[in-house]
């Protein structure tokens, strides 16, 4: 960080990243300038530039905070939840994603991310690194494990994994972001019964498979 300003106001990191996701989400990424955003959270551009050098880091930083609420859930599947069924894992991480995904400021960012990552690289490159990549890795280790214990369907991981987020995200997609009419009475609380009562039976094995015993020596 840059040395602080002179009487520069206390605690606006938030009030920051809020200005910058509404003139990012207004005008591009690429269009919007620091100056812009400092005005819309009522700093001065020096206070502005003392918590983010760039919008760069802004954007990071953005992200970085989304990342942090849905993380912990992601976390347990690489410690506590690895070994359990995922009759109980994928309902569950299924409503949690549900509900990442349909608050505000996450809607925010992911509208950001539509707009401006085909044309620019920067957007995609943070939102690649910063969350999907955490995404994919903590639950593509636990996809991996319950293959191995035969409870969910041989077949590749990455499949997997999306035979199970693709729907979810299409709709949550056609719904808040192309608002296409006949989706606006699809609720979070439908949306979650049928991934769990529909989908995610359709991945499970019947009975989880044996694991192969050793022949004793006679």
């Amino acid at each position: 960080m840059s040395p602080r300003p002179k009487n520069s106001p206390p605690d606006r990191r938030k009030d920051i990243l809020d200005a910058a996701l509404q003139v990012f989400s207004r005008k591009g990424f690429a269009a919007a300038t620091n100056a812009e955003i400092a005005k819309a959270a009522g700093v001065t551009p020096a206070a502005l530039y003392y918590y983010f050098p760039s919008k760069e880091e802004m954007f990071k930083a953005a992200i970085s905070e989304r990342r942090g609420v849905i993380l912990p859930v992601l976390e347990q599947l690489d410690g506590a939840l690895l070994d359990l069924p995922p009759s109980e894992v994928l309902p569950a991480l299924a409503r949690n994603m549900i509900q990442f995904m349909s608050e505000e400021r996450t809607q925010a960012i992911l509208r950001i991310v539509f707009s401006e990552g085909p044309r620019n690289p920067v957007v995609s490159r943070i939102y690649q690194e910063q969350v999907v990549d955490t995404i994919i890795r903590f639950i593509m280790t636990y996809v991996a494990r319950q293959m191995e214990r035969g409870t969910v369907r041989r077949m590749p991981p990455p499949l997997l994994m999306m035979l199970m987020a693709g729907p979810l995200i299409a709709t949550l997609f056609a719904r808040d972001f192309l608002q296409i009419p006949i989706m606006s009475g699809v609720t979070n609380e439908a949306l979650l019964r049928q991934l769990t009562e529909t989908l995610i039976p359709a991945l499970l094995t019947e009975t989880p498979a044996k694991p192969t015993e050793t022949p004793k020596k006679e």
